[in-house]
């Protein structure tokens, strides 16, 4: 009786693990909670002080360079 008591309690802890750690994965996987969106990318001047639809050095191509230097310490942005 002891013997399935002992074994009923480890298979409900590993039924929680389990719970515990699709929880996690489900909550904290992947980046989206790392990412800002785009918007806010967009609102951060260009290095000319200007915003990027009256800018002249701004490119769609290139989106992230000459921007203002604020962008770059507080955004991770993806490699050039």
């Amino acid at each position: 009786m002891k013997l399935d008591n002992y074994v009923f309690n480890i298979w409900k802890i590993k039924l929680l693990l389990l719970d515990i750690s699709i929880y996690i994965q489900n909550v904290l996987g992947g980046w989206h909670q790392f990412a800002v969106y785009n918007e806010l990318v967009k609102d951060y001047f260009c290095s000319d002080g200007k915003d990027i639809y009256t800018s002249v050095i701004y490119s769609d191509d290139d989106p992230y360079a000459n921007r203002e230097l604020r962008l770059y310490a507080s955004v991770f942005l993806p490699p050039h």
